[in-house]
């Protein structure tokens, strides 16, 4: 039995990309593993929680992996239509599944939320504010929650996905798919064994940020 054995996974975004990657990875390790794919309205999201927890009896694992890199308008010609359409996509749609999620974690005193996020949430670029300014959000809204439920056996991290090309023109380590970087790190927050790890971002970009 592998590192999540009986666990069971809802992951969005989880058919493709980052998502899939971390799918597959949950499912190697044993864990039963529900999907959707970009699909990060309201809906959606909570339809997919609820859909893995009815079917299952359980909801032990939430992935937030929905969304592309999104680039926008330089602000001062931003909408608000399309900032509303990205902050829903990157923000809101990890708040949705984040309160959703611990609606079912909560009453079993247990759970793991992973949320893909990126170095953006940290450093970002010109010409993409209202993409950077949801990660930001997606980065401190996992921190708050995190400190709302560690007492209550719930952990929450993200991870801070760096773009393959820069990753693998910093790197010197070897790393040569650096989505299946991200896998691996979720496989170890997703694990029922790891009690102490809440809270955090966690890197994985072959060195474009330093610290």
């Amino acid at each position: 039995m592998g590192a999540l054995g009986g666990q069971i996974a809802a992951v969005t975004g989880g058919t493709h990309g980052v998502g899939r990657a971390i799918a597959e990875a949950y499912e190697r390790e044993g864990a039963t593993v529900v999907v959707n794919g970009d699909a990060p309205a309201k809906a959606a999201v909570e339809g997919l929680l609820d859909q893995t927890a009815n079917e299952h009896g359980a909801l032990d694992i939430v992935v937030l992996s929905a969304g592309e890199v999104t680039d926008g308008d330089p602000i001062a010609s931003l909408t608000d239509d399309d900032w509303q359409r990205i902050l829903d996509l990157h923000l809101n749609h990890i708040f949705w599944g984040i309160r959703r999620a611990l609606h079912h974690m909560i009453p079993r005193g247990r759970g793991r939320i992973v949320v893909v996020s990126t170095v953006e949430g940290k450093l970002p670029r010109p010409g993409a504010s209202a993409y950077a300014a949801a990660k930001h959000g997606v980065n401190g809204l996992v921190k708050s929650v995190a400190r709302e439920v560690g007492t209550q056996g719930i952990a929450v991290n993200a991870l801070l996905a760096g773009s393959t090309e820069e990753s693998h023109a910093l790197s010197k380590l070897g790393r040569r798919n650096t989505t299946n970087e991200v896998a691996k790190v979720a496989v170890l927050l997703a694990s029922p064994s790891v009690t102490s790890i809440t809270g955090c971002m966690f890197p994985v970009d072959g060195g474009t940020m330093p610290y």
